[in-house]
């Protein structure tokens, strides 16, 4: 077995690694609790309310306007190639542009129950240089209905936009 130079340092490393898992140990154990207080919460809130959010697939921006309560998602629509003006745009890939299913499921949700839900899809183009790359980004809003839930994938911007 190989020796350190300096026992010591070995004895005081691993001290603190224990102290650090205990750490995580209680840490882990208190997060547990409160999740489990956040669920029952949740589940007792269901009965009583219309639209309860928590957990997965929760909106990027929740606003309450004039008109009550509207969520918002944003996502990638196209990006162009490369800095200069003159670069063609690319669609973006469907695994940025698409819902998650568990966004899928909680949106169609709030649809039907007649909630306003958006999708905010932006065109970035990319200015500056490679090391200092600057962003600018158009906003494209749609309003989603029952109908951009029929098909599987949910509502792309490359079918609702084109």
């Amino acid at each position: 077995m190989a020796r350190t130079k300096n026992p010591k340092r070995a004895a005081k490393k691993a001290a603190n690694s224990r102290r650090e898992n205990k750490q995580s140990r209680i840490a882990k154990k208190a997060k547990a609790a409160g999740t489990i207080a956040e669920r029952r919460f949740v589940a007792q809130l269901k009965k009583t309310k219309n639209v309860v959010l928590n957990g997965k697939g929760i909106p990027d921006i929740i606003a309450h306007g004039k008109n009550g309560w509207e969520f918002f998602e944003v996502k990638p629509y196209k990006m162009r190639r490369g800095y200069s003006s003159s670069n063609s745009w690319k669609t973006a890939g469907e695994k940025s542009r698409l819902l998650r299913p568990n966004q899928k499921k909680k949106f169609k949700e709030l649809v039907l129950k007649g909630q306003r839900v958006s999708m905010a899809y932006y065109n970035r183009k990319r200015g500056g240089s490679k090391t200092k790359p600057t962003y600018s980004f158009k906003y494209e809003l749609v309003q989603l209905g029952k109908r951009h839930f029929k098909r599987k994938k949910g509502p792309d911007p490359v079918e609702i936009l084109d």
